[in-house]
């Protein structure tokens, strides 16, 4: 997002936190998403702006400075605990902090000078009561509509005057952080360059009797340590100047609306969101990873042919064939083993959150407004289940049918045929490789399992679950 968006989703964010009157009541987690955005690469919100705003919010009802005042200061102080456990920068919330000194001032000055008004109003009637003047309150007022105005136009030119200031700011730290760049880089670039001159010389003075494949092998490694030395410091140049020097994400956005998928200062819109190092070196770093694997490829190719044509240095090469074929693909090998382990993973992940959304159905069932661990656990999940689901009864609903066609079983098969149309319906819910996979730990998606098992058997005896898991629960569960 540019500078006129950010501020913009910053006024937007104040009008919300005006009309809100039971922000306490609600989760933050949105708006402290929002701000981190917002406050992220450098952003400063402008205080003619934000005079502005709250001057127009409190025209409109003065009650809502105390509201506006409140909830930012609770938003402030869930940042604070945030900042305190590293989830959020220090950088951030002091930006967060000065945005709520920014509105508590400008809310306080603007009571100050309608509180002095209506005394001086107050006492003017006082005197006009007791026979004291006549017309002289009239003058009074248009002398306060006349300083109002005056006030209001003087607002408006410190407005303009502050943005043409920090265009002018602006444009003297992009100059400032240009020129520190440049001459970074070709610094960084000759050092290294010349660098690797004298080193790579320095290695093949010495090699004039060598064979070509320790030529190669050298180049190679050479070529690898000065690719990826030029690229470190490149890249704290960039940390240094606050630039990045990766590739734009195809799947990258930037869009505050709908936040689910989160990665890095925006959204990823991509299909199956289980962003990894491979993900952000493929999509990032692409370059990078190109030139390594190419090198690496180099190295190892050319390793294998010395050994295998100079069988005097390692033995079993010629044992058979089958062994040299296996050696020379063995990265290709590499790479489908990492595939496997990728969709076995994704697999993993889909049946734990089948037992999730399993879950979040059978506790739907229960009409208890207390919270429960079970809520505690959904509380991350709360926006992956609301999409699932478009509404609370929807969820009810679905267990209705299910104890409407259950057989005349024995207990257990009863509980064991609801557990299996409820993972029916959650599979139907949960498509393989899409945003709705959840990130669910082994600890997670055990307690689960017996939760599902717990509250199974008190949906068939038509009794209020309780969190209290048996001994011979968690054995059933993990022999399953």
């Amino acid at each position: 997002m540019n500078y006129e968006q950010k501020s913009n989703a910053l006024l937007e964010l104040l009008s919300q936190l005006a009309d809100d009157t039971e922000y306490s009541k609600k989760d933050r987690g949105r708006e402290i998403q929002i701000l981190s955005r917002i406050y992220s690469e450098g952003f400063r919100h402008s205080y003619a702006k934000i005079s502005t705003k709250v001057q127009a919010i409190l025209e409109d009802d003065i009650d809502k400075g105390e509201c506006l005042s409140q909830n930012l200061q609770m938003l402030k102080k869930s940042i604070e605990k945030l900042t305190y456990n590293k989830s959020i920068s220090m950088e951030i919330c002091n930006k967060v902090r000065k945005l709520c000194d920014h509105v508590n001032l400008e809310i306080g000055r603007y009571n100050l000078i309608m509180n002095k008004i209506e005394t001086r109003i107050s006492n003017l009637q006082d005197k006009q009561n007791t026979g004291g003047i006549g017309s002289s309150a009239e003058e009074l007022n248009k002398r306060i509509t006349e300083m109002e105005n005056k006030v209001s136009g003087v607002v408006n030119k410190a407005y303009e005057a502050t943005k043409e200031l920090e265009k002018v700011d602006g444009k003297l730290e992009r100059n400032s952080m240009s020129s520190i760049t440049t001459l970074t880089i070709f610094s960084a670039v000759i050092l290294a360059f010349t660098g690797s001159i004298t080193f790579t010389s320095g290695v093949f003075s010495g090699m004039s009797n060598v064979s070509p494949y320790r030529i190669v092998f050298v180049t190679a490694m050479i070529g690898t340590i000065v690719f990826n030395l030029i690229f470190m410091l490149l890249f704290i140049v960039g940390k240094m100047v606050g630039k990045n020097i990766c590739c734009r994400c195809p799947y990258y956005s930037e869009s505050l609306e709908g936040v689910v998928n989160v990665c890095g200062s925006g959204v990823c819109e991509k299909k199956e969101h289980i962003p990894n190092f491979g993900c952000i070196m493929l999509h990032k770093y692409p370059y990078i990873l190109f030139v390594n694997t190419i090198l690496g490829v180099i190295m190892y190719y050319d390793m294998i042919l010395f050994f295998i044509n100079n069988s005097e240095y390692i033995q079993f090469v010629i044992v058979s064939d089958v062994l040299k074929y296996l050696v020379l693909f063995f990265p290709f090998l590499i790479l489908l083993l990492a595939y496997i382990v990728c969709q076995i993973k994704k697999n993993i992940l889909y049946c734990r959150t089948v037992n999730a959304v399993s879950l979040a159905i059978a506790e739907e069932y229960f009409d208890d407004d207390d919270e429960s661990i079970v809520a505690s656990v959904f509380k991350k999940f709360s926006e992956t289940i609301s999409r699932l689901f478009s509404s609370s009864q929807d969820r009810k609903k679905e267990i209705e049918k299910i104890l409407e066609n259950i057989p005349d079983l024995t207990e257990k098969k009863k509980q064991r045929y609801l557990i299996k149309q409820l993972k029916d319906i959650s599979k139907i819910k949960v498509i393989k490789g899409n945003k709705n996979l959840m990130r669910i730990s082994f600890s997670e998606n055990r307690y689960n399992k017996i939760l599902l098992k717990k509250m199974a058997a008190d949906i068939l005896e038509g009794e209020q679950y309780s969190t209290d898991v048996d001994e011979d629960i968690v054995d059933v569960v993990d022999s399953e």
